[in-house]
């Protein structure tokens, strides 16, 4: 498939853009990236283009910033380079920039000002379209941020936005989570980790929103010590990963298979794994009225030696007094039962009558559904309901494109910001 084909595809424009920037200058800027401009470099591309790019490559598990972190910025400076050549040389798409150059030797505080190492890439089109590829190929596999498609672009648009979720968001979020995890510790190892504990963790390390970071001093270090381990096996170990920010390399004392499984395990793994992380500091955390001890002690074995000045255990602190405070007032939600009932299932040959007729790019029919509801996509069949999408708003739509191919989900506000009803034929 050409780039424009792939990038046709609904789940990618998605990905690609966030819905507040689906305007008419966000498109014009985008139509070089789509195109597949070859002299997209680190100097020359437009904003948009970088932007479509960034997001493109955070979907996969690339650092966007020469810190380390994942950033939406528009700006194709060195970190972004860097992501790029290393899809591209984990994909077999350059003889330019080998291993070595990519794992460059530095140490935790030289590596931001060394990455010049790392000549400039080419957004050539085999690139693109080998993203896109391996986009579409990963939402078919459930290879994505929290195993979920509709998971993975929240926090990709959250993140694009800097959107974090308070402590009453998070509860909210993940409480239900949080409890099932705690209790299952408690029921298979007899160990007590106060939900607490797990709250406040993920209100200091992401505030609710998934944030991979990557560390190349350890991507270096790695390399040195197993050079015939696949490039991406160790990028993804020298990341820390998921709600908690668990370093990749410590995947097996959470119980993960490898480091890609703390990047793609579903939302419930990820609260589980914070609460396994913490299972060394058992006589701390199942405290339900710790004390500044306690707080050092978790602090210092979660963010290390320098935790004091990094004023980790204050914050500890306080995110664990306003969950308790939370917890008290309001509760702790309880897991969600799942649903037993058969929900209405929608496909390609199941395609109801009298749906009005809608145009963003190309034609598609419409319809709002008010209940939960199954459709059989490109992807495999997605279940729609209110606690497994986040821009739930009374509803969602179905759309069913004008070519025949499978129907899609499509939120409310983004149906109300981009689409326009139309005569049909």
């Amino acid at each position: 498939m050409t780039l424009a084909e792939l990038t046709a595809d609904p789940l990618l424009q998605r990905i690609l853009t966030h819905p507040d920037d689906a305007n008419s200058v966000w498109q014009r800027d985008l139509e070089r990236f789509l195109a597949g401009d070859t002299t997209l470099t680190r100097r020359s591309a437009g904003e948009a283009a970088i932007m479509a790019v960034q997001r493109m490559m955070i979907f996969l598990g690339y650092s966007t910033a020469a810190s380390g972190g994942f950033l939406v910025d528009g700006d194709f400076g060195r970190g972004t380079n860097r992501g790029v050549a290393q899809f591209q040389f984990e994909h077999g798409l350059t003889r330019k920039i080998d291993r070595k150059t990519l794992c460059y030797p530095c140490q935790w505080n030289t590596a931001a000002r060394l990455i010049t190492a790392i000549p400039d890439t080419t957004l050539t089109v085999p690139t693109l379209e080998r993203m896109a590829t391996v986009a579409l190929e990963r939402i078919g596999t459930g290879r994505v941020m929290s195993g979920d498609i509709e998971h993975a672009i929240f926090h990709l648009n959250a993140l694009h936005k800097r959107r974090f979720l308070n402590s009453r968001a998070i509860l909210a979020r993940y409480g239900a989570y949080v409890r099932a995890a705690c209790d299952a510790l408690e029921a298979g190892e007899g160990i007590r980790v106060q939900p607490e504990w797990v709250l406040a963790i993920i209100r200091q390390e992401t505030a609710g929103v998934i944030r991979p970071r990557f560390e190349q001093h350890y991507l270096s270090r790695l390399n040195a010590a197993e050079p015939d381990t696949s490039l991406e096996d160790l990028r993804l170990r020298s990341m820390s990963l998921g709600l908690g920010q668990i370093m990749g390399e410590n995947h097996r004392a959470v119980g993960a298979a490898n480091a890609e499984a703390l990047f793609s395990a579903p939302v419930s793994e990820q609260v589980a794994f914070i609460a396994r992380f913490l299972r060394p500091r058992h006589e701390r955390v199942r405290k339900a009225a710790p004390g500044d001890a306690d707080f050092r002690s978790v602090a210092r074995f979660y963010n290390g030696p320098a935790y004091e000045s990094h004023h980790y255990h204050e914050k500890l602190a306080r995110w664990f007094r306003e969950f308790r405070q939370l917890i008290e007032a309001e509760g702790l939600p309880k897991p969600v039962a799942p649903v037993a009932a058969s929900l209405p299932r929608f496909s390609r040959a199941h395609r109801p009558d009298g749906m009005t007729w809608f145009r963003k790019s190309t034609r598609v029919q419409l319809l709002r559904m008010t209940e939960p509801f199954e459709v059989e996509t490109q992807e495999g069949v997605l279940r729609i309901a209110p606690d497994t999408v986040d821009d739930w708003d009374g509803g969602y739509y179905l759309a069913f494109p004008e070519d025949g191919s499978k129907p899609y989900a499509i939120a409310p506000a983004y149906v109300r910001a981009n689409y326009e009803p139309v005569t049909a034929d």
